[in-house]
């Protein structure tokens, strides 16, 4: 459903704003995994521990690709191991993130999908500034076999998914900073505003404040949205 969703926006659109090369940036930004969490100060209990979440990890991203009877329950018996060490499994997987190819939609998706559904605050900087970045101009030189818009959309939809956790259960003051800039920018895609706008909405203490909340969001969208 997701996919038709974004295909049946993005096929229309043939050129969109640029992808800012901020990699190098963000990755400072997120902790830089490699240098602080991973290599100079890391003791040999501390290495141990991360080649044995690696496995793990290795072990859990293609449950997110299984299919028939048992494939959910494989599924959460393997996210629930990855969450009793969320944080530290949110950086290794922040760091392959980095170190996945841009064109590599799949690896990234699972990635992405991993951190959200782990819950760990150390998501938080990666996803606010993934949202951040210019939406990727469409690759594909034939849409009707794939759109690198939709790869993308997904990706950040599943970012927005994640953030949303933290809007509703924390009230992440920073989180919802990042869901009103998706929505007020006027280069995001119609269904990252849609997203954006749900999970900040859900983030409404009661009534009055789900009503200020509504007209806080039309007050910066274009009628036609």
């Amino acid at each position: 459903l997701i996919s038709v969703f974004f295909f049946s926006y993005f096929s229309d659109k043939k050129t969109m704003l640029p992808r800012e090369k901020s990699n190098k940036v963000l990755k400072d930004k997120n902790l830089s995994t490699k240098d602080k969490a991973f290599n100079h100060t890391s003791t040999q209990k501390e290495k141990s521990t991360i080649k044995i979440l690696r496995k793990k990890i290795k072990k859990h991203l293609p449950t997110m690709q299984y299919v028939g009877e048992g494939a959910e329950e494989i599924y959460q018996k393997s996210i629930n191991e990855l969450r009793e060490n969320k944080d530290d499994v949110t950086e290794i997987l922040i760091q392959d993130y980095f170190d996945t190819t841009e064109d590599n939609y799949l690896r990234r998706q699972q990635l992405i999908e991993t951190m959200r559904a782990l819950h760990s605050r150390k998501s938080i900087p990666m996803f606010n500034n993934l949202l951040m970045e210019k939406f990727p101009e469409e690759k594909s030189q034939d849409l009707h076999h794939g759109s690198t818009q939709l790869e993308e959309g997904i990706i950040r939809l599943t970012a927005i998914e994640g953030l949303g956790y933290f809007a509703k259960k924390e009230k992440d003051e920073e989180v919802l900073i990042t869901l009103l800039e998706v929505i007020k920018n006027s280069k995001s895609p119609l269904p990252l505003k849609r997203q954006a706008t749900r999970e900040y909405l859900q983030s409404s203490k009661n009534i009055n404040s789900l009503d200020k909340n509504k007209e806080l969001i039309r007050s910066f969208l274009p009628k036609n949205e």
